[in-house]
């Protein structure tokens, strides 16, 4: 399964019950004056769209995406934006591939994934190098500008010791399913000796239909996605063993993954019209196997998340314009903010942000962005001092 450049990283995810699930809906607060996401960058051309698939920020004042502009016409063109200033300017160039996943290690040194290679940059985007042909990359990883990992199709994790230039394959014990039905999509290291891989395994095919959700919403609604199976892989000695924990299960697709600071993974879950919940936040023991619901709601689809160092959750949410979340119309992005229950606080949004699909990005200072598949790059702006919200993501 390979990602396209115009949408966020899928998984499929899987069948069955949850290990350990706590319900937690919760009501909204009404949130007071002052904290709101503002749009830092609008590429508002006529018959153009600018499509985002990846978004890093890898300090306060240096954010990059990648993404491609698409005309009425069909016609497609990769491109790479970034900003050095905090979001105040915007400069963009164009790119010789489609773009899939990006990781910037600082300000200078990147690399991004496209259908037939790797590229890497080291003078902060100003020139891209294609330094491998290994395809079938879903996520990238790099502890220095050196060393890294690549997770891929085909139950494949890799790694270099040259900046990305040449990669060896890892094993990976006690696998559930067999590789070639397996896609890793995400890695990241907690620090120098505890990594985190994230995959799914597709043991008993996928729904086929030749009409989409949207075109027929009550068929959508009498059949499930078929079952498929997710679960988390660890190195706790710096990468020279990886272990596979036990699989989880869920109908619906695995959207996005992350890693919280306790090992456990953050995972985004979405379903298709058969559900009667659009999608969910859940919290993954990487060992066991066992989930935690965190966030979910009936009118809102959620799209990404993370967790602050204040364990609070931001979470990036779009209410959907219809009855089926299939529809190929932007929704109103929400943000949502809180640590469960009747924490949930909505922060505003620029009235003119609308999406189908969300990326959060945030520094290690913890300044926040989110990309959108509608050419918008909106970033978090704190109100009165103390208010415990996230710092923000701009000027």
């Amino acid at each position: 399964m390979s990602k396209s450049a115009a949408y966020i990283r899928v998984f499929r995810a899987v069948a069955g019950t949850l290990a350990c699930c706590v319900c937690v809906t919760g009501s909204f607060a009404a949130e007071p004056a002052g904290p709101s996401w503002k749009m830092q960058y609008f590429y508002d051309k006529a018959q153009q769209t600018f499509v985002f698939a990846d978004l890093s920020c890898p300090d306060n004042q240096h954010c990059y995406a990648i993404g491609v502009i698409n005309d009425k016409g069909g016609k497609s063109q990769p491109e790479f934006l970034r900003t050095s200033d905090g979001g105040a300017n915007w400069a963009y160039s164009e790119l010789k591939e489609v773009p899939d996943s990006l990781y910037f290690l600082d300000a200078m040194h990147g690399w991004f994934t496209s259908d037939k290679g790797i590229w890497r940059t080291v003078d902060g985007g100003g020139k891209w190098d294609k330094i491998s042909k290994e395809v079938g990359i879903e996520d990238l990883y790099f502890a220095d500008a050196s060393h890294g990992y690549a997770a891929g199709v085909g139950g494949r994790l890799l790694e270099t010791t040259n900046g990305g230039q040449d990669w060896h394959e890892l094993a990976i014990g006690s696998l559930p399913y067999p590789k070639d039905q397996i896609s890793f999509e995400w890695v990241t290291f907690l620090g120098p000796d505890h990594g985190i891989l994230a995959g799914s395994a597709f043991p008993y095919g996928q729904r086929i239909s030749m009409r989409p959700d949207w075109m027929d919403p009550e068929r959508a609604r009498r059949m499930h996605a078929p079952p498929t199976v997710s679960f988390v892989a660890e190195t706790k000695d710096s990468g020279k063993t990886w272990q596979a924990g036990k699989p989880f299960s869920n109908y619906g697709n695995l959207l996005r993954s992350r890693c919280l600071a306790d090992g456990r993974a953050l995972v985004t879950l979405q379903f298709d019209d058969g559900s009667p919940w659009p999608s969910h936040l859940e919290q993954v023991d990487p060992e066991t196997g066992k989930t935690i619901l965190i966030f979910r709601r009936k009118d809102r689809v959620i799209k990404d998340a993370l967790q602050l160092k204040s364990n609070d959750y931001v979470i990036a949410t779009i209410e959907p314009p219809g009855t089926s979340t299939a529809l190929p119309i932007p929704g109103k992005i929400k943000m949502v903010r809180g640590h469960g229950g009747d924490s949930w606080v909505e922060d505003p949004v620029d009235y003119r942000a609308v999406a189908r699909n969300l990326i959060l990005a945030a520094s290690p200072d913890e300044h926040l962005w989110v990309a959108t598949d509608t050419g918008m790059i909106l970033a978090f702006m704190p109100g009165a001092q103390g208010d415990g919200g996230p710092r923000p993501g701009g000027r």
